[in-house]
C-alpha cells in the first residue's frame, strides 16, 4: 500500500514539475553569461539593435560588473587568435580586437567568390591527389580529407565611409527589432487569460535591462578604439594572418580616414565611469528579478518559451558569420592569389602588389610563413628586380622543385 503511495506521490511530483517548471528557470537565467556578451559585442555599434531577454542575463551583470572594475574592459577577448603585421617594417603584434578577430574567423564567409573558386579549385586538386596516392599506397583508412593546401591571399582597398548593408544585415536588424515584440506578446499570453500579469513584467523588466546595459556607450568607444589613419600614416598597409600554417592572409591597403588596424588590434581598454555605476545597479536589479521569478509557480512555460527565444536569438547573434561592413570596415577587393604553394602565393602576391604600386609589401611577411633558412634559388628570386621576378614566374618558378628553379635562374642569367 505504501510503495503503491510512494509510486503515486512521485508521478504527482513529476507531473506538477513538467506543469510548471519554476525552479529550473531560476538556474536558467545564471548559465549562458558569455552568450550574452557576445551578442552585445556583435550588435554594438552605429545603428541600435536590440539584445533579447533570454538567460544568461544574471550570470552576465556579475561578470560585466568584474570586468567593469577590473581590467576595465567589457568588450569580450576574440575568439580567433590573428596575427597583425605592419607591412612596412614587418612589426607583428597579437590581436586583442574583437573585430579583426571576427574579421579573419568569417573570411570563408565574405571572401570574393572568384578567389574562392580558385580555393576550391586548388583544394579539389589537392583531394584528388590525395585519393591517388592512397590507391597507389593502398593504404588503410586512406584516402584523408584535404582541410588546407598553399596560401590564399586576399588584397583589399580600405575605405573611409561607406553606406554597403548587406541582405544579411537588414535581416538580423529586423529579427532583432521583432524579437522582443515577440517576446512581450508570448508574455501577455497568460495576462490576457488568466489575469497574471508577473509574467508579462518580468519580461517587460529584462527587456528594459538588456537594453540598457546595450547602450552603454563603452561598447562602442571600446570596440573601435583606434584612430584613422592621416598625413603620412596614410600609406600604411596591414596584413592579417592566423601565423605560420594558415590558409588566408588578407593584406588590407590604407587610405585617408580608414582604421588604423595595427592601433585597433591593441584594443586599450576606455573605461567609463558610467559603466561601473550601471553594473553596480544592474547586478542588484538582476538578482531582484531572479527572485521575482523563483516565486511565480504557474504557467511557467510562458516564461521559459521567452528566454528560450531569446537565447536562440542571443546566440545566433553571438555566432553568426559578418561581413566587414558589419564592423564599419568598408574595403574593395583588389586582387587575390590562391596557390597550392605557399612560397609561390607570396612570390605571386609579390609582383602583383608591386604592379599596384605597393613594392615590398610581401617581403616582411616571408619570415612569418618560413621563419627558417630559405632555398638558395629562392634567396635569389627575392633579390632581383620586380621585371625578372615576373618573368621567372611566367616560366613556371614557384612550381619547379630546386634544381628546375636554378636552371630557371642560370636561363635568365645567359
Amino acid at each position: 500500500m505504501s510503495s503503491s503511495s510512494g509510486s503515486a506521490s512521485y508521478d504527482g511530483q513529476l507531473r506538477s514539475q513538467w506543469s510548471n517548471p519554476g525552479d529550473v528557470l531560476s538556474l536558467l537565467l545564471l548559465v549562458g553569461g558569455d552568450v550574452v556578451q557576445k551578442a552585445l559585442a556583435q550588435t554594438a555599434g552605429r545603428r541600435f539593435i536590440p539584445v533579447a531577454f533570454s538567460f544568461g542575463w544574471v550570470s552576465y551583470a556579475f561578470l560585466g560588473l568584474l570586468s567593469a572594475v577590473g581590467d576595465k574592459r567589457i568588450m569580450p577577448d576574440p575568439d580567433c587568435a590573428v596575427l597583425v603585421i605592419n607591412t612596412e617594417n614587418g612589426y607583428s603584434r597579437s590581436n586583442r580586437s574583437w573585430i579583426i578577430g571576427r574579421l579573419m574567423r568569417d573570411i570563408d564567409h565574405w571572401m570574393d567568390k572568384r578567389l574562392r573558386n580558385q580555393l576550391q579549385d586548388i583544394m579539389s586538386q589537392a583531394q584528388t591527389d590525395e585519393d591517388d596516392r592512397a590507391t597507389i599506397a593502398g593504404a588503410q583508412g586512406w584516402p584523408q580529407k584535404v582541410l588546407k593546401k598553399g596560401l590564399c591571399i586576399s588584397i583589399y582597398q580600405g575605405e573611409a565611409n561607406g553606406e554597403r548593408v548587406c541582405k544579411r544585415e537588414r535581416v538580423i536588424s529586423a529579427n532583432s527589432l521583432l524579437m522582443p515584440l515577440l517576446q512581450l506578446g508570448i508574455a501577455a499570453v497568460p495576462c490576457g487569460l488568466h489575469k497574471q500579469w508577473d509574467i508579462l513584467l518580468v519580461t517587460a523588466l529584462g527587456l528594459v535591462l538588456a537594453t540598457l546595459t546595450s547602450l552603454l556607450p563603452q561598447w562602442q568607444k571600446e570596440k573601435w578604439a583606434c584612430r584613422r589613419l592621416y598625413g603620412n600614416r596614410v600609406g600604411k598597409n596591414i596584413a592579417i594572418t592566423r601565423g605560420n600554417g594558415a590558409q588566408h592572409l588578407i593584406i588590407i591597403l590604407g587610405a585617408e580616414g580608414v582604421y588604423d588596424l595595427e592601433d585597433l588590434a591593441a584594443n586599450e581598454a576606455v573605461p567609463e565611469k558610467v559603466t561601473v555605476a550601471w553594473f553596480s545597479v544592474a547586478v542588484l536589479l538582476w538578482a531582484a528579478l531572479l527572485i521575482t521569478v523563483s516565486g511565480i509557480k504557474s504557467n511557467t512555460w510562458y516564461l521559459l518559451g521567452v528566454g528560450a527565444l531569446g537565447m536562440v536569438q542571443n546566440a545566433l547573434l553571438a555566432g553568426l558569420a559578418r561581413n566587414p561592413e558589419s564592423y564599419g570596415l568598408y574595403l574593395t577587393y583588389r586582387n587575390g592569389i590562391a596557390d597550392g604553394k605557399v612560397m609561390g602565393a607570396l612570390m605571386k602576391a609579390e609582383v602583383l602588389l608591386q604592379r599596384l604600386g605597393k613594392p615590398n609589401t610581401i617581403e616582411p611577411l616571408r619570415e612569418i610563413f618560413f621563419p627558417g633558412k630559405l632555398r638558395v634559388t629562392e634567396t635569389a628570386w627575392w633579390n632581383l628586380p620586380i621585371e625578372q621576378k615576373d618573368e621567372l614566374l611566367k616560366r613556371g618558378f614557384s612550381e619547379e622543385k630546386r634544381q628546375g628553379q636554378q636552371r630557371l635562374l642560370d636561363d635568365l642569367g645567359k
